[in-house]
């Protein structure tokens, strides 16, 4: 609900919510560096930066817990 505003933004990031055209209308903007977005334009962002943060993280706990050879 638009009513709890950090809870919805955050449900407005789930990819499968972009998919019909209502989603270009909703009207809760983020500020960003003096701009205003809507979820269809910085959720692709803040996957991008999800991925990679992801990506770090598995590589370094893969390096930690990699079994040496027998």
């Amino acid at each position: 609900p638009a009513k709890y505003r950090i809870i919805s933004q955050i449900w407005d990031l789930i990819p499968s919510g972009h998919i019909g055209s209502w989603s270009l209308m909703k009207f809760q903007l983020i500020k960003i560096f003096g701009n205003y977005y809507n979820s269809v334009e910085y959720s692709p962002v803040i996957w991008i930066l999800f991925t990679i943060a992801f990506v770090v993280v598995a590589k370094q706990i893969y390096k930690k817990y990699q079994v040496a050879g027998k």
